[in-house]
């Protein structure tokens, strides 16, 4: 074999670099666009997502303190009934 696998490799990196060299800055101005769309994403996303558990906890919290009150009005109940 005469050329193996990475020296293939490197020959097209080396004629991708001649040839696209013109468009390597359009191409990292595009990276960096994509870039920031993703980080923008990610942060709504993971707010969206710290939003609901914080309902979720509040409901759980709500719930709990509803069934506490209810067995303490039973418990009255119960006192009044003796």
């Amino acid at each position: 074999m005469l050329f193996g696998f990475w020296s293939w490799v490197l020959v097209i990196i080396i004629v991708s670099a001649i040839f696209m060299a013109d468009r390597l800055p359009e191409l990292k101005q595009q990276a960096k666009e994509h870039l920031k769309t993703g980080a923008d994403a990610l942060k709504k996303g993971t707010e969206k997502i710290n939003q609901k558990v914080q309902e979720k906890k509040q409901a759980a919290e709500e719930k709990k303190k509803a069934k506490e009150e209810e067995k303490k009005e039973k418990e009255e109940d119960e006192e009044e009934l003796s």
